[in-house]
């Protein structure tokens, strides 16, 4: 298909001035839009046209950019068609001639444009624009699911904190009311095993006194036997 525009162009680019009668409709319009090509300059712009096909047909046929060229051929195409094969204007066998170069070019142009959306096995723009997408709303659903989770550790961090700083302050006090209770314990048994030592010297005490008060007895139980017995040698009888 690259050699028919190849062809097509060198002659437009060789030989452009039978074509200007017929394309002038379609190139006035055209060079009105092309900053700095007169608009009379119909013969340029039917070299520019051929230029261009033959160096897209070079890049088609070397599969070098196949698919730009094959965009620039097919855009290319629309405005050759419309201007040189004009079948509706023409009569009798003229235009039975005219509808097949037309009906032709539009089987080309479906051929470009169908390798244009070709991508050889690879994925197409399409395809990887809406990846691209899909990828994209995959990332920012990962980045969104990390931060909740980075969130939701940070506060299980604070939460575990809070429990730590709970957990020893319980145990402090914890350790100061066992010191209490073993002052307070030591403190009693202190008190009691005072309390056991007085009774125990209170018993003692009256031992002794009864000890005393028996030796009292003794003692005054003799001398008055004593006596006694001084008084009776004494006294005659």
């Amino acid at each position: 298909m690259s050699g028919i525009f190849f062809v097509g162009g060198v002659d437009a680019i060789r030989n452009p001035g039978p074509k200007t009668d017929v394309v002038e409709d379609v190139a006035t319009p055209i060079a009105q839009r092309i900053p700095g090509v007169p608009e009379e300059d119909t013969e340029n712009l039917i070299r520019l046209n051929g230029a261009v096909q033959v160096l897209c047909a070079c890049a088609l046929a070397t599969n070098t950019f196949a698919r730009p060229a094959s965009a620039v051929l097919a855009a290319s195409l629309v405005p050759t068609t419309a201007a040189g094969h004009r079948f509706w204007e023409a009569e009798g066998a003229e235009r039975q001639q005219q509808l097949l170069h037309f009906l032709k070019n539009m089987a080309m142009w479906g051929g470009l444009v169908i390798a244009t959306m070709d991508t050889e096995g690879q994925p197409g723009y399409r395809w990887r624009a809406e990846h691209a997408l899909e990828h994209a709303g995959l990332e920012v659903e990962h980045r969104k699911r990390e931060a909740e989770l980075a969130a939701k550790a940070a506060q299980e961090r604070v939460r575990a904190e809070k429990e730590t700083a709970l957990a020893k302050a319980e145990a402090a006090r914890a350790r100061a009311r066992a010191k209490t209770t073993a002052a307070q314990a030591k403190v009693g048994a202190t008190a009691r095993q005072a309390r056991r030592d007085a009774r125990l010297a209170a018993k003692a005490v009256g031992g002794l006194g009864k000890v005393v008060g028996g030796a009292g007895r003794a003692v005054g139980s003799t001398v008055g036997s004593a006596a006694r017995k001084t008084a009776s040698v004494v006294t005659p009888g």
